[in-house]
């Protein structure tokens, strides 16, 4: 029999569960990218929590021991590397030569106020240095939330990675087979992506490096690690740091090094690596098409922002995957 209260009460169930699902997300949206990081940093040191639960004979302990190892390397780690460019960002200020420079612009653009706007700009890029610094002061409290609940993040995802990995495996809606051959894609999907990432930022710095040494750039060592940090961004990243250098190699009369240093950097860093070599190994080692790779990479960097170079090829191929399934032979079964 129709009974009307019944099906209210259903629909009611139903929109309760939709508005504190909205409500759940609006209360964690601000820490999703947070702790996708996280995840993404505990699943790259899970093999190293492994043989230190070993030693331990503790997850608690092994869990907490490398929790406050990123702890410490991270802090002292950025200290040093911000003191350094702090003062490597002044001593450039001073050493600026803004007659020189003035004199060799005015050999293009005739005008005799080039040396006064040179020194406005110079002024401004130092403000702009400054007032980032200022900035970035000012959010210290928001940013040590995030960092505690990135370590929370990062410290639970090692303890109970196993009970984690068990209750997703509980909620996919297929048959045993086939959850396997998912985890199995997942594996080999991220493994291949951070092995890419990192083996690609650690070249993309060494080249930096060189390049930074051959054409006559002031410590090339602490801007090649800058390079290396920033080759997260895939096709900008490195380029925010040789770029500035090239403009002012040509803005103060080195011409040759300035053309020299943007060839050999958009050539070797930006083409080769991040281009072709990159793709090539995450489809290599993933088993999945290159324009895949490299679609995912892009799009995952607009949609999830940094952690969204290893997310997305992984949700591409994930996709693809199941898709393959749903239109071959086999079919998922779908568990009652």
């Amino acid at each position: 029999m129709y009974d009307p209260k019944k099906k209210l009460s259903k629909y009611l169930f139903i929109a309760a569960f939709i508005l504190l699902g909205y409500l759940a997300y609006k209360l964690v949206s601000p820490f999703i990218g947070t702790i996708i990081i996280s995840l993404l940093v505990a699943y790259i040191l899970f093999p190293i929590h492994k043989k230190l639960t070993i030693w331990t004979k503790s997850k608690n302990l092994s869990a907490l021991l490398l929790t406050l190892c990123i702890v410490v390397i991270g802090i002292t780690f950025f200290a040093i590397l911000i003191s350094l460019l702090f003062n490597e960002v002044s001593a450039l200020y001073q050493s600026i030569d803004i007659s020189g420079i003035s004199s060799f612009i005015q050999k293009y653009i005739p005008n005799d106020k080039v040396e006064q706007y040179i020194a406005q700009f110079a002024e401004k890029g130092i403000g702009i240095f400054v007032s980032a610094a200022s900035s970035l002061l000012l959010t210290i409290p928001e940013k040590l939330i995030l960092l505690f609940i990135a370590l929370c993040t990062i410290f639970f995802a090692l303890r109970d990675h196993e009970k984690l990995k068990k209750h997703i495996n509980m909620l996919l809606p297929v048959d045993d087979t086939y959850k396997k051959k998912i985890n199995k894609k997942f594996s080999q999907t991220m493994d291949a992506v951070v092995y890419s990432v990192i083996v690609i930022g650690v070249l993309q710095g060494i080249i930096s490096t060189i390049a930074f040494y051959i054409f006559g750039i002031p410590n090339p060592l602490l801007w090649g690690l800058l390079a290396l940090i920033l080759a997260l961004l895939p096709f900008i990243g490195p380029a925010l740091v040789w770029a500035p250098w090239a403009i002012y190699l040509f803005a103060s009369g080195h011409v040759p090094q300035a053309v020299g240093l943007t060839v050999f950097c958009f050539l070797f860093i930006n083409i080769i690596l991040d281009m072709l070599w990159k793709p090539k190994l995450i489809a290599e080692k993933g088993k999945i098409h290159p324009l895949i790779a490299l679609l995912g990479v892009l799009g995952g960097l607009s949609v999830f922002g940094v952690s969204g170079i290893i997310l997305g090829p992984f949700v591409l191929s994930l996709f693809i995957f199941v898709l393959t399934v749903l239109l071959g032979k086999e079919k998922i079964l779908i568990q009652e």
